[in-house]
């Protein structure tokens, strides 16, 4: 039985600024979590504690830079954290990496209709974290589940590293490259009328500076 090593193991983690105390656009982190209804612009500068959650409806631009969530602010919970988008939302980021601290509250991506213009998230192409789109802290277990299909305009261009958590995951989006690294790993198929959204993996790392962020090439199944 093959036992794999973890690809990512040596990716450092960030630096853990504090709680924003943003109450409005443009945030520059927050106190609590974040639920974000009409159009906003957000900043790495502070942790988000609590959470995003993006909701129907929305139009959220994330500047570039390492975004930190958390569930906890000093001791106290700021349920849920994480990232949450839903469906019907307009979202883009360049440039952008999610660092989920927990130690609760998942990663999740609803599916995006074309009349609100879909997610478009991109990560760094340079640096630390070239390539890392999402990177849930070990000492996290919250299952993530990532749903998309260029047919709703949802682009996650980036590695997705879930080192203890699972991962729900159907996404065919038309980004360059995606890498899933994870605990355990659920292939969904879903069928919406005559729609029906499997998984795709893509490969071109031409935009990254130091090229694919995980060392090797293949793949390793275990069960």
């Amino acid at each position: 039985m093959p036992n794999p090593s973890d690809p990512l193991a040596n990716l450092p983690k960030p630096n853990v600024p504090a709680c924003g105390t943003s109450t409005g656009t443009p945030y520059f982190g927050s106190a609590s979590a974040l639920n974000i209804n009409g159009t906003a612009v957000l900043y790495p500068d502070g942790a988000y504690c609590g959470g995003i959650n993006i909701k129907p409806g929305a139009n959220v631009t994330f500047m570039p830079g390492t975004y930190v969530l958390t569930s906890k602010n000093g001791s106290t919970t700021k349920s849920p954290g994480g990232l949450n988008v839903d469906l019907g939302t307009t979202v883009n980021g360049t440039g952008v990496t999610f660092y989920n601290l927990g130690p609760s509250g998942g990663v999740t991506f609803g599916f995006s209709s074309f009349t609100f213009g879909g997610v478009n998230l991109v990560a760094p192409t340079s640096g630390v974290y070239s390539g890392i789109l999402f990177f849930q802290d070990p000492g996290n277990t919250a299952q993530a589940t990532i749903i998309g299909s260029s047919s709703w305009n949802t682009v996650l261009e980036g590695a997705y590293y879930f080192p203890k958590g699972k991962v729900v995951f159907a996404l065919d989006g038309p980004a360059n490259y995606n890498i899933l690294v994870a605990y355990d790993i659920e292939f969904a198929v879903l069928t919406f009328g005559s729609t029906t959204l499997t998984s795709g993996v893509k490969s071109n790392y031409s935009s990254l500076a130091n090229g694919s962020p995980v060392g090797g090439s293949g793949a390793v199944m275990v069960q």
